[in-house]
């Protein structure tokens, strides 16, 4: 067993990411630096050489191939992993892979029990944090990734608990994933215990409820992106319908306080755009029933809307409005449902 003073991050023994690059990996792909992604990977993401040696520091506390400055995932010992093997953030480990860290081994005999998608672009939105236009279809390329992603899922379904969708995309737009939603019966994924979905929130409607079921009834996480407060703020940084969005909201909080969801929270990338418009937000989390309002450090992602970086990153110190954005995050970092999730 490793040193009970060594604290241990169980992503990378527990689920399996599309990443960003694209490629996929044993952990969060935006959050591995880019000393991580030079290894030679090998066929084999799930166990090949990269996903051994991201294993071997980590249970050891080696962090060095992790931005810990950014990522928000707890850490804890060997014996806090034992006592709660279903962890906090819906990675649960199965048995077979808690018994081969304990042994201190990095290749893995059981497949991911939890897995995060984001290689599908589709969206009915085209956010300047995300791209530079509307993506209602793919390039043969990028189609043939989201489609292969898609084909690992189904691969994965027999050990498969958990599934987040989609970190790069609006799921209840895109044909393929409502396809897959449709698939996702206890017959064809017979451990899924549920689903955490990424979304705008502009189609959540009862009727695509109704539409997309048997994948919908798995629903019990909702991370809702709104990078505002208010309705002019959104129409700069999203650009969709405010009016219908309030709507959708409604039938969350409906969903959240009748326990259908058991987690409701709003996602806000924080920039010169909107930093003025975090208090309105929070005010929207707690009318909304939200468990949190979770505020996201800007970073530079290929292709987005935003030419000049350092104008909007106020959370950098050097930015002219960073005073008063921390002046705003002060105000509010003891409101017990946010998560400011960068350093100030």
């Amino acid at each position: 067993m490793s040193d009970d003073k060594v604290r241990i991050c169980s992503h990378p023994f527990s689920r399996y990411e599309s990443g960003y690059k694209p490629t996929y990996i044993p952990c969060c792909s935006a959050w591995l630096t880019d000393d991580y992604y030079a290894q030679e990977g090998g066929s084999d993401f799930w166990n090949g050489p990269a996903a051994q040696r991201l294993r071997e520091k980590i249970l050891v506390g080696d962090y060095s191939f992790c931005k810990r400055d950014q990522c928000q995932m707890p850490l804890k010992t060997m014996d806090e992993i034992i006592a709660n093997p279903d962890g906090e953030t819906g990675t649960p480990i199965s048995a077979e892979n808690l018994q081969a860290m304990i042994r201190g081994e990095v290749v893995m005999p059981d497949g991911p029990s939890a897995m995060i998608l984001s290689l599908d672009q589709k969206c009915n939105l085209a956010c300047p944090t995300c791209r530079t236009a509307k993506i209602t279809t793919q390039d043969p390329v990028s189609q043939a990734l989201a489609t292969d992603e898609l084909s690992l899922l189904w691969k994965n379904r027999a050990t498969v608990k958990n599934i987040k969708m989609s970190g790069n995309s609006e799921i209840f737009f895109s044909p393929d994933q409502r396809k897959m939603l449709t698939q996702m019966s206890k017959e064809n994924f017979p451990k899924l215990s549920y689903l955490h979905v990424i979304t705008n929130g502009l189609l959540f409607t009862q009727k695509t409820l109704d539409d997309l079921r048997p994948g919908t009834d798995y629903i019990e996480v909702i991370s809702l992106s709104i990078d505002a407060g208010s309705e002019e703020v959104y129409n700069v940084t999203r650009g969709g319908d405010w009016k219908r969005l309030q709507e959708n909201i409604k039938l969350m909080k409906s969903m959240r306080l009748s326990k259908k969801l058991r987690y409701f929270e709003l996602l806000y990338v924080v920039r010169k755009a909107n930093f003025r418009d975090m208090e309105n937000v929070v005010r929207i989390a707690h009318e909304a029933s939200a468990d949190r309002v979770r505020f996201i450090q800007f970073n530079v992602w290929d292709n987005m809307g935003i030419v000049d970086y350092d104008s909007e990153a106020v959370h950098l110190t050097h930015h002219p409005l960073h005073q008063e954005f921390r002046e705003i995050c002060s105000r509010l970092k003891n409101d017990p449902k946010v998560l400011i999730g960068f350093n100030i």
